[in-house]
């Protein structure tokens, strides 16, 4: 075949694939090109690439040596262009990988590019910093003659300052930096005003913080005083005390415990004690400080019937999941130093747990109820294990209770001859649909996908002792402090979620039959080797991310089938995953 009807046929694959006619994935046509600029001055800078033959569902992505892949911007104006903008450049070579990847997050096709930056402005003082306003010092490799050295905080909007001369560097002082990062614009200036060169500086400031961790009251009088300091640098720093009643008051440079944890002991006086805590430098030069009051009182002793407990959570359940909350008190020891533990006296070895504070006096924990009546020991300990009161509880769990209105099936919503009242139960039992504030199943709903993370969670009884909701888990969606990302971190950790391939997870997007096929049988760790080994559905799709998981439950009866299709993109209702996970019982335990 001859060059030219080459070129033909090939303007006419792409014209056809452009069009839609031919799938983008289906042909290797898929191309990367770099736009930007390969040497910079600015460390500032925005990587630009042409992406041909992005799939519909996939992605352009970026990472640099080190990273991981994060998702680029398509450009308003030129849709077949990418972006990556406020990229940080080190001095020299650096290498950038680009590729184009498909809604499975495989690789279509991927090129390294290397960008060159050469600086002519240099940090000479500390990129990081605790010091507010903030005097900086540059060197700067070449200024024209007659010319001027500047800078200007962040914005378009603010003033041009000229930096002073200071031996070989030039320098000057900001107004107060705001926490974390602050970009410093800096440019030299020809004798007629006109910019010669420009970049950007980036600074981070860390504010100077101290927190007493150690306890503000003492029956002893050789005290632990522990403090956690925050600031730029602090292992170069000294974080010391004084006692300011001491006859002498004398600064003590106090023992790291850690990265940010410093500790020393010290003689306490009779009543009250004003202590100085500071952050300094090297020469002794106070950076920071901060004062603690410490009361002791030697005549204090703490008996067994100071210490008080009190149970806070239910006495009856219908759920076998049931959170243990107690309140403890002390006279003195307030709030508690000590441990608070419980056991449940019934099981074969029963051992003392911990439970977690909830606040000054608040303390919780998870335990799995037996049916009937559970007796609960709960006790106030030394670090030592030493027992200073006690208390016992009687717990009765009876999944026969039910909620006011509600039939024989556990939910107001469901008639006592609800064909899958024995999902239902089950489901109840597991902990996984306890029904709403009005008692209600609603089994027609949809399942959101962080709620689709929280069911598999509770259903494998996964240990979340590990995860909290502060953070975003590393979805550019999702939101700190929000009741579903400790469920969100830990199916994440254990491979049930990745997200889709733009960075986002899709908190309150319903989750459809598909997606949950695969979450359950990741959950499960099913091996789905050879699940598809025959023809279980007209619209299981090959090569798909979901096709295995879906051999896999409808093979085993464990997701039904309407008129013997799968349906990947329906909705998963509430009483669909009921009904699968009653089906799938042998993989839980009540």
């Amino acid at each position: 075949m001859s060059k030219k009807l080459l070129k033909v046929v090939a303007s006419g694959l792409t014209a056809l694939m452009l069009a839609g006619v031919l799938p983008l994935t289906g042909l290797a046509f898929s191309t990367l090109n770099l736009v930007s600029a390969t040497a910079v001055t600015q460390s500032i800078y925005t990587l630009e690439v042409q992406a041909v033959g992005v799939p519909a569902d996939g992605a352009v992505q970026y990472r640099t040596q080190t990273g991981s892949w994060a998702a680029m911007t398509q450009d308003s104006g030129q849709t077949d262009h990418y972006l990556a903008s406020d990229l940080t450049l080190a001095e020299g070579d650096n290498l950038y990988t680009v590729r184009i990847a498909d809604v499975a997050a495989s690789t279509l096709v991927q090129s390294d590019y290397t960008v060159a930056y050469t600086a002519n402005f240099h940090l000479v003082s500390d990129a990081t910093t605790s010091m507010s306003p903030y005097t900086f010092l540059v060197d700067v490799d070449s200024v024209p003659f007659l010319g001027k050295v500047q800078y200007r905080s962040a914005g378009l909007l603010a003033l041009w300052i000229d930096m002073a001369k200071d031996g070989a560097n030039y320098t000057a002082t900001t107004s107060s930096l705001n926490d974390g990062v602050n970009h410093l614009a800096v440019r030299t200036l020809y004798a007629n005003g006109t910019v010669a060169s420009e970049d950007t500086m980036t600074v981070n400031y860390i504010p100077y913080e101290l927190a007493l961790t150690s306890a503000t009251s003492s029956t002893l009088s050789t005290y632990p005083l522990t403090v956690t300091a925050t600031a730029a640098n602090l292992a170069d720093k000294l974080v010391q005390f004084r006692v300011t009643s001491a006859i002498v008051p004398t600064w003590i440079t106090m023992t790291a415990q850690g990265n940010d944890s410093f500790t020393h002991d010290l003689n306490l006086a009779e009543g009250a004690n004003t202590i100085e805590v500071r952050i300094a430098d090297n020469n002794g030069t106070e950076l920071f400080k901060a004062n603690y009051t410490i009361t002791y009182h030697q005549s204090v002793t703490l008996p067994l019937d100071t210490y008080t407990l009190e149970l806070t959570s239910a006495t009856t359940s219908s759920v076998a999941t049931y959170l243990l909350a107690v309140k403890a008190t002390a006279e003195y020891d307030n709030p508690i130093s000590k441990l608070v533990q419980f056991r449940v006296t019934s099981a074969i070895v029963p051992t003392w747990i911990t439970m977690t504070a909830q606040g000054n006096d608040s303390f919780t924990h998870d335990l799995n109820l037996a049916e009937g009546a559970n007796t609960i020991e709960v006790r106030i300990a030394e670090q030592d294990a030493t027992e200073l009161v006690k208390a016992n509880y009687t717990i009765t769990y009876n999944r026969s209770i039910v909620l006011p209105g509600d039939p024989t099936c556990v939910h107001n919503d469901l008639p006592e001859t609800y064909q899958y009242c024995d999902a239902i139960h089950f489901n109840y039992d597991l902990g996984t649909f306890t029904g709403d504030g009005n008692g209600n199943f609603r089994g027609s709903d949809g399942v959101l996908r962080a709620e689709a993370a929280k069911i598999l969670n509770v259903a494998k009884k996964v240990n979340l002792s590990a995860y909290t909701n502060t953070g975003n888990g590393g979805f550019s969606d999702t939101i700190a402090g929000s009741w579903y990302m400790k469920y969100l971190k830990a199916s994440k950790d254990n491979g049930v979620i990745t997200g889709y391939p733009n960075g986002t997870f899709g908190p309150s997007n319903t989750v459809i039959r598909a997606e949950f096929a695969v979450m359950v049988t990741r959950a499960l760790g099913i091996n789905l080797d050879g699940a598809c080994d025959a023809d279980y559905a007209s619209d299981i799709a090959a090569d798909t991310y979901w096709e295995t998981s879906a051999c896999y439950l409808v093979k085993n009866n464990y997701l039904n089938l309407a008129n013997g299709k799968f349906n990947p993109t329906e909705p998963m209702t509430r009483e669909d995953i009921a009904r699968m996970l009653f089906a799938m019982e042998s993989h839980f335990t009540l």
